[in-house]
């Protein structure tokens, strides 16, 4: 297993050589977590039982349903969820996996690395990453006040920075997305697939940290797979 962090923290860290812009790439994935649980129940919306229940019992009984869905639900989205963990796998540098509790910390680093992607125009490459990845991230960034000065450029409307290369819409070419997530498609293509379920990443990552960081960077090794497969990366 490679060191998570100390890439990025060590100032004596050498130099790597020169590479062609056009050789490099990156490979990275996000893993999430639900904010505090006092924080959630904090801004939770006021939810309201189905209009054909009658009986107070049952009335109750939905709501509180509508409550815990929210709270196991909550990490899929940068409103109600944190970045815990990122994998970043390269080319042609160290791979790193930035996590903790201190997401400012976490989004400080990632954002770093991914900056200085761009910034060499190094192709930075993931899976549904426009989708769900790119999106969480620059939210989560913007919470913290963390900067992505390179990620998007403006004409008419907001576009993400061609260095980011999402694989799922160059996959589908225009068609519908459903069923196309990265363990489908790698089991298809018979490369091998992811070793668990992101869902319950958080709940792994506190119980066993280092087989939480084990299952990030499979994802990391599916990824780049697909990646070559489809001629993304080389």
């Amino acid at each position: 297993m490679t060191n998570p962090i100390d890439p990025l923290d060590d100032p004596e860290s050498t130099p790597p050589k020169r590479i062609e812009s056009s050789d490099q790439w990156a490979v990275f994935d996000l893993e999430s977590a639900p904010l505090p649980e006092e924080t959630l129940r904090s801004q939770m919306p006021a939810f309201k039982a189905a209009a054909n229940l009658k009986d107070p019992a049952k009335i109750e009984a939905d709501i509180e349903e509508k409550k815990a869905r929210y709270i196991s639900q909550a990490a899929l989205s940068p409103l109600s969820g944190r970045v815990i963990a990122v994998g970043i796998r390269h080319s042609h540098k160290e791979q790193v996996l930035i996590h903790g509790e201190d997401e400012a910390d976490v989004l400080r680093k990632t954002c770093r690395v991914l900056n200085d992607c761009i910034g060499e125009r190094i192709r930075c490459v993931g899976f549904n990453i426009h989708g769900f990845d790119l999106p969480f991230l620059r939210f989560r960034a913007m919470v913290h006040g963390v900067k992505t000065p390179l990620w998007t450029t403006y004409n008419g409307r907001s576009f993400w920075s061609s260095h980011f290369r999402d694989l799922l819409p160059e996959l589908v070419m225009g068609r519908d997305f459903a069923g196309y997530n990265l363990n489908a498609v790698c089991k298809a293509m018979g490369l091998p697939g992811k070793t668990g379920d992101g869902a319950f990443f958080y709940e792994q990552y506190k119980a066993d940290k280092q087989k939480a960081l084990d299952y990030l960077e499979n994802d990391l090794k599916a990824t780049e797979a697909l990646g070559k497969r489809m001629g993304v990366i080389e």
